[in-house]
């Protein structure tokens, strides 16, 4: 994550948690977290799935505001022992799982299935452009929650900064989005007609 950008992020959450509008991505997941409480302790011992929880709330938020951020959290942010150096608390006050911090997080039940996840997202990270200049209309209409040929027609009647351009696959040129664009739709939605039509 672009540290420059984290003044943005905030302010752009603030927003969001102060107009309590959950018509967009944003103030979706403002809503999905709203009441959701985070203690950090019970019983003198720090809980670590509330830390992991609250992580994973921040990690939603910036990427409702910036696509190039996968929501889900890296692997290392669930390892009690970096989360317990991070915030400089000795692993051994740490409680999880109803247990004491020497017994293993991970359960045997659950091992297999959050193992699976853990390995899925780590391929995810490893995949992933840090991020993407130009966005398909395809990809700009799933992240704002429009339909593709709604976001075709802003770029036809000049309602965004778009380019014709040859996908990276091949085929025929197709409108394509700047990222600066793709974010600048989505707080503000598309400009009046013609405004950038060359």
């Amino acid at each position: 994550m672009n540290e420059e950008r984290i003044p943005y992020y905030l302010d752009r959450i603030k927003h969001a948690k102060e107009s309590e509008a959950a018509d967009s991505k944003l103030g979706t997941v403002v809503a999905k977290w709203r009441d959701f409480d985070f203690p950090a302790s019970h019983n003198g011992k720090w809980l670590y799935e509330s830390f992991v929880m609250s992580m994973k709330h921040g990690r939603e938020l910036v990427a409702a505001i910036d696509p190039s951020v996968s929501p889900d959290l890296p692997p290392h942010l669930l390892d009690p022992a970096v989360i317990a150096n991070f915030l400089a608390v000795p692993v051994e006050e740490f409680n999880w799982h109803g247990g004491q911090a020497d017994q293993p997080v991970i359960t045997e039940d659950l091992e297999g299935g959050l193992q699976q996840k853990l390995d899925k997202i780590t391929n995810l990270l490893i995949q992933q452009k840090s991020v993407k200049e130009w966005y398909s209309t395809s990809e700009v209409a799933e992240r704002l929650g429009n339909a593709k040929f709604t976001v075709r027609e802003w770029c036809r009647l000049g309602q965004c900064k778009a380019e014709k351009k040859k996908p990276y696959r091949g085929g025929k040129k197709q409108w394509m989005i700047p990222r600066d664009e793709m974010l600048k739709l989505e707080s503000d939605g598309p400009a009046p007609f013609g405004t950038f039509q060359k």
